[in-house]
């Protein structure tokens, strides 16, 4: 992870959608303590059911001295290399990762979007595609 989270350290997630639930399970892989903090109920139930340490609904609820005071690095990233996608996806082969997923046929791809849209999807909206035969 490009935080320069150490094994067994605390990782805060302040949203939970597609990546977040990813980012978790590896987190946790790594021995860490995931809080999360997002808006929707739906959301905040599949961070507990995969294993945070607490969930909670606006970022006021969390013991900020015990679980983020002493951050010492936040920086962006605009690109990942080659290796950096071959390490991840060894590392997710090992945990595995099990993404949840709430698929849509592509004929529905509006619904999908809207359903994104208004935080109706728990984990990753997946538009399935299927050859007709």
């Amino acid at each position: 992870m490009r935080s320069q989270l150490p094994r067994g350290g605390k990782l805060a997630l302040y949203g939970f959608g597609s990546s977040a639930h990813v980012v978790l399970q590896i987190a946790r892989h790594r021995g860490c303590e995931v809080y999360v903090a997002t808006r929707g109920q739906q959301h905040r139930e599949l961070a507990r059911q995969m294993g945070a340490v607490w969930v909670g609904e606006h970022p006021a609820e969390m013991d900020y001295h015990r679980c983020v005071f002493y951050e010492r690095d936040i920086h962006s990233v605009t690109c990942n290399t080659r290796e950096d996608g071959r390490a991840l996806l060894a590392e997710a082969a090992e945990i595995p990762i099990r993404p949840h997923t709430t698929a849509y046929p592509l004929w529905e791809a509006n619904r999908a979007l809207q359903d994104l849209k208004n935080d109706r999807i728990s984990g990753t909206g997946v538009l399935v595609v299927k050859d007709e035969e």
